[in-house]
């Protein structure tokens, strides 16, 4: 029978194909968005499946899309301008702060945002956007900018998915 799943299995994973315009290399883990808002000179066109298009390209979440635009986490590591592999929901591996400087400590159960200009994410606070549920905690370092790669659920990619947490 078509659509049945075996014990474990989970819904469908979903990865996409986009450039790296962030202006600066992306490691495994790193979390970007659609450039929907074309902040990148490389995104020129609104039109599908053009590599000039906002579906082709992405940059570093912005304040403009926190709400509401496609967040990714990418699969590999990624050089500047470079086409790359990114996962849009399913279970992943994502760069989580360290608690020694989230502004919201991350552990097992807590759900994923991602804040203005940042590539790694941390636990939802009080009217951010949802974009997964972490798996694991995170670490906590002592060293300030640390960033660990963390076992999740991500669903950022979907699109309008994720509410804005209580």
């Amino acid at each position: 029978m078509k659509g049945i799943k075996r014990v474990g299995d989970i819904e469908a994973i979903e990865a996409i194909m986009a450039y790296n315009r962030t202006g600066g290399d992306r490691l495994q883990g790193d979390i970007v968005m659609l450039d929907l808002m074309q902040t990148a000179t490389e995104t020129t066109t609104i039109t599908y499946g053009d590599e000039a298009g906002v579906f082709a390209n992405v940059v570093l979440p912005a304040t403009a899309g926190l709400s509401a635009f496609p967040m990714y986490v990418c699969l590999e590591d990624i050089a500047d301008n470079e086409l790359g592999l990114m996962l849009a929901c399913g279970p992943a591996s994502a760069m989580a702060r360290d608690d020694d400087v989230a502004t919201t400590n991350v552990d097992a159960g807590d759900t994923i945002s991602i804040l203005n200009g940042q590539h790694d994410a941390e636990a939802s606070a009080t009217g951010n956007r949802t974009l997964g549920v972490w798996l694991e905690d995170a670490e906590a370092s002592g060293s300030v900018g640390d960033a660990s790669l963390k076992q999740c659920l991500w669903w950022g990619g979907r699109w309008g998915a994720g509410l804005a947490s209580a």
